[in-house]
């Protein structure tokens, strides 16, 4: 959202939000894209014309082609956060190169969560108020409007 200096909202004061009334929920967000992923192992390049490693701890998200080159593919590094339905790892962006995958140098945050644990966990947590549909509903809204990576 823009800042707008014409917005009457801007100078009102807590009188005039007391005079308005209770706030309105908030609108709901559109229902989330989820994608399948899989753990696999693979060589990694840090640089194009470098020596592979090989790594367990690439996570690729699958599409309906199965073609790799159209893939995206992370290397999972640390846990950074414990989460109720899962975890947020450190990642690296991956490439498709040669015969494995090649670092792009990009870094990102990504939560991997399990399906199941959410379909058997959904709605339990009323004291925390957390529903992980809407949570990943709202992060792929923030990334479309604030130009960041797809979630």
């Amino acid at each position: 959202m823009d800042y707008n200096p014409d917005d009457p909202n801007i100078r009102a004061t807590y009188e005039n939000v007391r005079e308005n009334g209770l706030a309105s929920d908030p609108l709901d967000f559109d229902e989330p894209s989820v994608y399948r992923s899989r753990l696999m192992s693979a060589f990694v390049y840090e640089r194009p014309e470098g020596p592979p490693t090989n790594s367990d701890d690439i996570l690729i998200r699958e599409d309906a082609t199965g073609d790799e080159e159209g893939m995206e593919a992370f290397l999972l590094g640390r846990i950074i956060s414990l989460a109720i339905y899962g975890t947020v790892n450190m990642a690296f962006e991956l490439r498709k190169h040669r015969d494995g995958w090649l670092m792009t140098g990009k870094k990102q945050a990504i939560k991997i969560m399990n399906w199941e644990r959410i379909r058997n966990m959904r709605g339990q947590h009323h004291d925390l108020h957390e529903d992980p549909i809407k949570e990943i509903s709202c992060m792929q809204f923030l990334s479309k409007v604030n130009n960041q990576a797809e979630v």
